[in-house]
């Protein structure tokens, strides 16, 4: 879970005007990514707790390179949607949190209570598949911390993402 500051620095820093670079190839595609979460978190009266959780991100690259981002968490097993926000392209992430386009690969940010949630999708030349990366961080001597979706700020005993996935389909599944 360590990471350097640098890189934690990177994933909470966002803009709203991040679709500028969106490669051409990626307009009018959709990216549709999914990983689960494999915790073990503290609880403040010192129980630890295993949630299950998800997470999907679907990101529309419109025919102008606007992005269009859904993000939807789901509690174990995917019985219960849990969190779901929408984005449009001028619209900043929670956390200072966006997507930047850098040559073949998108990454993705997002805060936690302290620490941080970095996302990296690579493409391949063509962009027309892609792979997805998410690491969890901390900064150098801090505890890494989370909102439960009871409310409840836990410390992360340990966080990873499992069986992540990405895929590219043509159009706006946010049309259908």
């Amino acid at each position: 879970m360590r990471v350097l500051a640098a890189t934690l620095a990177f994933a909470i820093v966002g803009t709203a005007a991040f679709a500028q670079n969106a490669p051409k190839a990626l307009y009018n595609k959709s990216i549709i990514m999914s990983f689960g979460i494999a915790q073990a978190l503290k609880a403040p009266d010192g129980r630890v707790i295993n949630p299950g959780f998800s997470r999907e991100m679907i990101i529309y690259v419109s025919s102008a390179g606007r992005l269009f981002n859904r993000s939807t968490g789901h509690s174990a097993g995917g019985s219960r949607i849990v969190q779901t926000t929408h984005r449009g392209p001028d619209e900043a992430a929670p956390g200072g949190g966006g997507w930047q386009f850098q040559g073949n690969q998108m990454v993705g940010g997002r805060a936690l209570v302290s620490g941080a949630t970095r996302s990296m999708v690579t493409f391949d030349a063509s962009f027309s598949s892609c792979n997805l990366i998410v690491i969890f961080g901390k900064e150098e001597g801090k505890a890494l911390k989370t909102r439960g979706i009871d409310g409840v700020e836990y410390e992360v005993i340990s966080m990873s993402a499992v069986h992540p996935s990405c895929k590219i389909q043509d159009g706006n599944v946010f049309a259908k």
